[in-house]
């Protein structure tokens, strides 16, 4: 099973109980916003999927990622927020 509407990840579930997540940015697969809105996005499906149970990072190409240009700014009360922090926040989210 395919989760299609992504440009930039890959998301499938190749075997039962499985989800695969993979940046597929480009050679180097830099994290941008685009990016970071589509693993997110990810992320809400395999949520919603109750019978995936783990779910693997990946890449496409030679480098996992090589970073990026994304925004995220600390609170007063030091917590952060911006794109990359609501991916990370959407994986812990996963249990």
């Amino acid at each position: 099973m395919n989760a299609g509407g992504f440009s930039r990840i890959k998301c499938d579930v190749p075997r039962p109980h499985v989800a695969r997540i993979a940046i597929a940015s480009g050679p180097e697969n830099p994290l941008d916003l685009e990016v970071c809105g589509e693993l997110f996005g990810a992320l809400g499906f395999v949520h919603g999927t109750p019978d995936i149970r783990a779910v693997v990072l990946a890449h496409d190409g030679p480098y996992f990622c090589s970073g990026g240009e994304v925004p995220s700014v600390a609170t007063p009360d030091g917590k952060m927020v911006g794109p990359f922090a609501e991916v990370l926040k959407g994986l812990h989210s996963l249990g």
